[in-house]
Order: structure tokens, then C-alpha cells, then sequence
């Protein structure tokens, strides 16, 4: 999922706040027991910051549905095929604080919290109350990574040491997931024109649900640790029409798809937005060097290498869809005010922009190449050919995330070498093969 997926056109007709935040305006206050008392539409309870009870329990923070919603006529929206989503809010800390007597005095997961506001019928809160839920964060051997200065970039991440392709680069909770919060409305599929009293009308909702967001989050951060919260407030905000909370979302967050299990349309999984203390410094290029995926089991954001990552290299994520010609991510990344300069945008050819919006379309066909041609026992290397001059154009095009051709190329070398008897490098393959795939698998990033 691309960085940046929250925004839409009605996002640049209000402004809510000014263009630059108040940095003094209030997140939270203090109560007498020295917990942070968030100021929320909802009524939080001083101490209540742990979203624990005494049982180690989840106590999960509702919030009412925005201020306006009942103004409007439902007919209205129904009429031109539009379904206002009324559904409430949950707050909750993931995993949970443990308390001693209700108190907020107790041991911290090492692996860090989440603040997680949710759809009110989201799987995960029922999760909370099972033992062992999240499972730890995975580890890498090493620090794989150092965040710094860069000449134009502000902060960024960079490799500390050699990573190797597919290799863990790091995996963090986030301090913040959060609902979509710029897409309170569903658009049916009625044709025509939505006329401009309607438009007035949800133009006025989108106000009103944004700026019950922005009040869900000044919640979430007065739960958090107060270096987790000074980590929020550090992140720039760049997109328009939002508060500053709610911009900061929209410029740094990563989109992840959070279900407990998997659903039979795509289109109606719950899409959220994650915040990290390290991933939310990554900066953008069209030619991204890692793969980012989310892991419900550990509620984590994992960031592995989709190519050799030398020490001291910046590690780049694209923060819109890198199948798309050079002229459609410069207008897409405009919502940033930047410029790409990476090899992909100085480079670019019409070839290379063609080759680009077909590489969907060309992975398709290696498939079923694969299926067809590579299916034989008595295969061999030479039949490799097509699908390593494919690979050559992707490198060419500036495409780094070649996983799908390598998926190829590993199982086609795994069976080579097991019909030779070379059963420690079919061993070898195997375990590739069984890497990338399950990159493949759990990477969610648009086309």
C-alpha cells in the first residue's frame, strides 16, 4: 500500500486549520494523578491513558459519530448512491498496559504500544483479551539502519551495515494506526452527476468527520508515552485540509490492510493508516530498495530488502504507485511539495514509461510462461533465457521489486538442481523460493 492513499479531491477545497500548525496548542492535559487526561469527544477518565483494566484487560475508549451526521438526510445520500458511514470509534492500546490496582505503573512490552483507533467492528480488540496476543516483534541480528540528516531530504533512514535481497532491513509497532480518516462517505455506483446541493452537503460532512478525527487523535495521543507522542509531534505535515494531527497522518502514515481473516472481496477490507518512530522518517523514490508488509499476529510494520542495500545507502520506499509513467507519480507526489529526482524520473523514456504501466500485465504472462514452459523434468537453465532478459528490462525501467520474476527463476533452479542430485543447492533455492513468496504474498503495495 502506498504512503499517501488517504487523500482525495475534497481534501484541498477546506481548510480546517491553518497551513502551519500552532506547536503550542494543547494535545492533552495533566490530571492531579499525573496521567495525561486526553481531550477527546469522549469522556476518558484520568489514569484511563493505559487502556487496561486491573485484569490486564483492554478497556476500549468509544467515540460518538461526527457532530453533523445527524443533520443530514439519509435520503438525500441514498438517493444519488451515497452511504454516509455512521459507524463509531474504538480507542484502544496494543497490547495492552498492564495495571496493579488500576494504576498505570506497571511494565512497558518491550516491543512498544500501538494506540489503535478502529471501526467499532473491527476483529482486533476481541484479540486483546487472549493471552500471548501480539506475538514479539521479529529481530534482526544486527542494527541494520541509523536515522540522519540527508542534504535535501530532512531526516532519513540508512543502511548501517550490508543487507543482502530479502533480508530483514527492521520491524516496529507502530505508535499510531488509525481508521482512513479523509473517506467518511461511500459513492455508489448510481451514474450522473451529483448535484451541487448535495455536494454542499457532503462537502459539510467531510468537515465535520474530519474534525471529529482530528479529536480521536489528540485522544490517542494523550495515551501515548511521551516519547512516542514527541516522535508524532516531530513529523512534518504537508497535506492540506486536515488538522495538524490529521496532517501528520496523511503525510507520514502507511497504509495497511488489518482483517482476521482473509475476505472474499478485496474492495470491502478495513483500510488503515500506521505510524512508526523509524518507518514514518523513510524517504520516497520511484526506485524503492524494500517491501513493506503488516503482520496482524505481531501488530508490526516489517521492511525487508527487495535488492542489495549497501552500508551507508538510504533506504527508499515509494510513497505512490511506481507502475505508473513518470508524469502520473509527479502529479500524485505533488500532494507532498516535492519534486522527484531519482533515476526513474530523470531517465524516463516513453519506453520505459509503456514498460512501466505494463509490468502488471507482463508478470501475468510469466506465470503462465512458467506454468507452460517450465513445467518439464528435464528442464534446464537455457529455458531461463525470456526470464532473465525480462528481469533486465525491469532493471532497466529503474523497476527494483523484481520478487514475482524471481519466484521464477527459484523454482525452476530448485527443480534443475534436485533432478542433478544437487540437493543442497536445490535446498538452497527452496528456501529463496519460500522467502519471496511469502513477500509476495503480504505485500499490499497499488499497482
Amino acid at each position: 500500500m502506498k504512503r499517501g492513499f488517504l487523500n482525495s479531491n475534497k481534501a484541498k477545497k477546506h481548510s480546517l486549520y491553518p497551513d502551519t500548525p500552532n506547536p503550542e496548542a494543547p494535545v492533552g492535559v495533566a490530571s492531579q494523578s499525573g496521567a495525561v487526561q486526553p481531550i477527546t469527544a469522549s469522556k476518558i477518565k484520568p489514569g484511563s491513558d493505559c487502556s487496561a483494566s486491573a485484569t490486564g484487560k483492554s478497556t476500549v475508549i468509544q467515540s460518538p459519530a461526527p457532530p453533523l451526521a445527524s443533520k443530514f438526510s439519509l435520503a438525500m445520500f441514498q438517493q444519488y448512491g451515497v452511504e454516509p458511514l455512521f459507524n463509531s470509534m474504538t480507542i484502544a492500546t496494543i497490547p495492552p498496559r498492564m495495571t496493579v490496582s488500576g494504576q498505570c505503573d506497571s511494565l512497558e512490552d518491550t516491543d512498544g504500544h500501538a494506540e489503535f483507533i478502529s471501526y467499532a467492528n473491527t476483529p482486533i480488540p476481541k484479540r486483546l483479551a487472549k493471552a500471548g496476543y501480539p506475538k514479539p516483534v521479529p529481530k534482526t541480528p544486527h542494527l541494520n539502519y541509523v536515522i540522519q540528516s540527508t542534504l535535501n531530504m530532512g531526516q532519513g533512514v540508512f543502511a548501517a551495515r550490508d543487507i543482502k535481497a530479502y533480508e530483514l532491513v527492521f520491524a516496529e509497532r507502530p505508535i499510531l494506526i488509525t481508521h482512513v480518516g479523509g473517506h467518511p462517505i461511500y459513492v455508489g455506483e448510481k451514474s450522473g452527476p451529483v448535484p451541487p446541493e448535495t455536494s454542499v452537503v457532503l462537502d459539510k460532512y467531510m468537515i465535520a468527520f474530519r474534525t471529529e478525527w482530528e479529536k480521536q487523535l489528540e485522544g490517542a495521543l494523550g495515551r501515548m508515552k511521551e516519547e512516542d507522542r514527541k516522535a508524532y509531534l516531530g513529523l512534518v505535515s504537508t497535506v492540506r485540509g486536515f488538522g495538524p494531527l490529521g496532517g501528520r497522518v496523511q503525510t507520514n502514515a502507511f497504509g495497511v490492510i488489518i482483517e482476521e481473516a482473509k475476505v472474499a472481496d478485496p474492495s470491502k477490507a478495513k483500510r488503515y493508516s500506521a505510524i512508526g518512530k523509524v518507518s514514518s522518517r523513510i524517504n520516497h523514490s520511484c526506485m524503492p530498495n524494500v517491501i513493506q508488509r503488516f503482520s496482524v499476529d505481531s501488530f508490526c510494520l516489517t521492511f525487508n530488502a527487495v535488492r542489495d542495500i549497501k552500508k551507508g545507502e538510504q533506504i527508499f520506499y515509494s510513497y505512490t504507485g511506481v507502475y505508473q509513467p513518470g508524469a502520473a507519480r509527479q502529479q500524485a507526489l505533488s500532494l507532498y511539495n516535492f519534486t522527484c529526482t531519482c533515476p526513474a524520473c530523470t531517465e524516463a523514456t516513453p519506453d520505459l514509461d509503456k514498460f512501466r504501466t505494463e509490468y502488471i500485465g507482463r508478470v501475468t504472462a510469466l506465470f503462465r510462461f512458467r506454468d507452460q514452459h517450465l513445467q518439464s523434468p528435464m528442464i534446464t537453465e537455457q529455458a531461463l533465457q525470456p526470464v532473465y532478459r525480462f528481469k533486465e528490462w525491469c532493471l532497466k525501467a529503474k523497476i527494483c521489486d523484481t520478487v514475482s520474476i524471481d519466484e521464477v527463476v527459484f523454482h525452476t533452479l530448485e527443480k534443475i538442481n534436485e533432478r542433478k542430485g544437487n540437493h543442497e543447492e536445490a535446498a538452497r533455492y527452496r528456501e529463496m523460493k519460500r522467502l519471496v513468496v511469502s513477500l509476495a504474498s503480504m505485500c499490499y503495495d497499488d499497482a
